[in-house]
């Protein structure tokens, strides 16, 4: 319908979508996994799931409009209901996206805080040896 290139977007979708199934099954099994490279992953994966499916609705309704002068009603209309199709899919991936992205943004400000944390309790230990006398090792 698309040509080659189409063809090629769909095996790139292909591939997306395929990577957030692997995440899903990974954080079903262990769900401390999203807290990790492959949460980051899993986020950027859904993020290009929206792109590419607002793509899908763009095309599709482009498409519609370029069949409309020439009468092609079924063409039309298949090519409305794709467009309107490809835009419920990217509301639903836009939707868990941003649900992701804010755990994944709890997580990192967690995990920085508690580096923060082991830092100024290094520091105070640092502090006692000195005071103390003791010289750390290095």
């Amino acid at each position: 319908m698309y040509g080659k290139k189409g063809e090629a977007d769909v095996a790139n979708d292909r591939e997306v979508v395929r990577g957030i199934e692997t995440a899903i099954k990974a954080f079903g099994k262990n769900p401390q996994a999203f807290n990790g490279p492959l949460g980051f992953s899993f986020f950027e994966w859904l993020d290009d799931a929206d792109r590419n499916a607002l793509l899908c609705a763009s095309s599709a309704a482009n498409e519609a409009t370029v069949k409309m002068p020439a009468g092609d009603k079924g063409r039309v209309e298949m090519e409305i209901s794709l467009s309107q199709g490809c835009t419920d899919v990217a509301t639903l991936f836009y939707t868990v996206s941003e649900n992701a992205g804010a755990l994944y943004t709890r997580y990192v400000q967690a995990e920085e805080k508690v580096a923060e944390q082991g830092a100024q309790a290094a520091q105070k230990c640092a502090e006692l040896l000195k005071q103390e006398g003791a010289v750390p090792k290095k």
